[in-house]
């Protein structure tokens, strides 16, 4: 992460936007107990990156951190007031409670800061930095030195320099209103924001986006250029949407701001498209489980590809740089296959299968999060998440046993 305090371009130093529906609060939502921020410990430099497991708990408001180099917790399971999601830009770990109506910002307490050709790497103590509240958050998503938090109940986004994190306790840098409420998302690029452009009613998914200069300012549309839109993947250079009509690639040249179609291969379409995106940061690569299949977004070549599923695919995510996709099944198998050819190339029994009426999004389902040639899998089952090397045939290689039931997990601090 390059630490460069990026600024929205056309705003003066100050730059919240007051009265809008998403703010930092030290009170919790109706039903729930805000996590109480604290105050981090000072810095350590370390010589080499210490990279953290950051795990939600499916059953209650908390995650829990676990140092990756010597594989044991870093302190007790952190409050966070409800069950989440977890979304991080590398350092901060964003616990997005949709229920629950807030979102909580931890400080997983590692990071690394780009020198070159070199990082600086830093750890302290996890810790809960705030709690930002708003009607229904979903879609959270980090890139360009900001985490954009997209609230559906009011059509709100709060935007969170995370330049100014731990400092600023979670206070939106930036608050924009959409057309209204509905299930969208916002993206920051180039100092822009791509926000989701929503469909007749609330109820209806977004037809496409528009490109804002600020909260207000439209500087391109792209209204019905994404009809369906549902799963996103951020790169530095563009934003990736899966539609019903394909994948849309929208990204800044000279001549402005454009809207590219992937097509969707001929058996990924309709009811078996894909409606989430599997992305590995740094990877042109992203992967979305389609209908019976798998199918493959190449942003660089603008191509889709469609291969056979080896089963019920319940987690999946793009691995070993993006030459590989990591997939586990309903029974509990995981499978490496190789994302040119769609072959399977290693199997392993991994995790504990899954009864047949846990949905993949449920905290029941496992989950998978990729750093370098390690993924990490969890077994909310039996309290476990397994490390598997995913450039020796899924080797086994170590199982974290947790104190939470792990439903949603990430990494923080990692050089990769």
């Amino acid at each position: 992460m390059n630490r460069t305090n990026r600024r929205w371009l056309v705003f003066a130093p100050v730059l919240l936007v007051v009265g809008a529906g998403a703010q930092a609060a030290a009170s919790a939502p109706p039903g729930t107990e805000a996590a109480t921020p604290s105050e981090p410990a000072a810095p350590t430099a370390l010589e080499e990156p210490a990279p953290r497991l950051v795990v939600s708990d499916g059953v209650a408001g908390r995650v829990e951190v676990i140092d990756l180099l010597s594989g044991q917790s870093v302190g007790a399971p952190i409050e966070t007031g409800g069950v989440s999601t977890l979304y991080t830009d590398g350092r901060f770990v964003f616990a997005t409670a949709s229920d629950d109506n807030a979102v909580t910002v931890v400080d997983g307490g590692s990071w690394v800061e780009e020198h070159g050709d070199h990082v600086h790497a830093f750890a302290t103590e996890p810790s809960v930095v705030g709690t930002i509240e708003g009607p229904s958050p979903v879609h959270t998503v980090a890139n360009d030195d900001h985490v954009l938090v997209f609230f559906d109940g009011d059509g709100t986004i709060a935007a969170i320099n995370t330049d100014e994190l731990p400092e600023s306790g979670a206070e939106p840098e930036l608050t924009i209103v959409t057309a209204g409420p509905h299930h969208g998302v916002a993206v920051a690029i180039d100092g822009h924001l791509v926000v989701s452009v929503p469909g007749p009613t609330a109820e209806d998914l977004p037809t496409g986006v528009e490109i804002r200069h600020g909260a207000e300012e439209v500087e391109a549309e792209f209204p019905e250029d994404c009809p369906e839109m549902h799963g996103e993947a951020a790169f530095e250079d563009g934003v990736l949407f899966a539609c019903d009509d394909g994948a849309l690639w929208v990204s800044r040249g000279e001549g402005g701001w454009t809207a590219e179609k992937v097509a969707w291969p001929a058996a990924a379409t309709g009811e078996a498209r894909t409606w989430s995106f599997a992305h590995t940061h740094g990877v042109p690569l992203v992967a979305g489980v389609a209908g019976d299949g798998l199918v493959t977004v190449d942003v660089h070549t603008g191509t889709a590809t469609r291969f056979e599923s080896p089963g019920d695919v319940l987690a999946l995510a793009v691995a070993e740089g993006g030459s590989a996709l990591l997939a586990v099944t309903r029974d509990g198998v995981a499978h490496l296959i190789d994302s040119a050819s769609g072959e399977v190339t290693a199997t392993a029994p991994l995790v504990t299968a899954v009864a047949e009426d846990v949905a993949s999004y449920s905290p029941e389902s496992p989950k998978i999060t990729i750093d370098e040639s390690r993924a990490y899998v969890s077994d909310p089952a039996t309290g476990t998440v397994v490390e598997v090397v995913t450039s020796d045939g899924l080797r086994t290689a170590r199982t974290f046993d947790l104190d939470v039931a792990p439903a949603s997990l990430v990494i923080v601090g990692s050089g990769s």
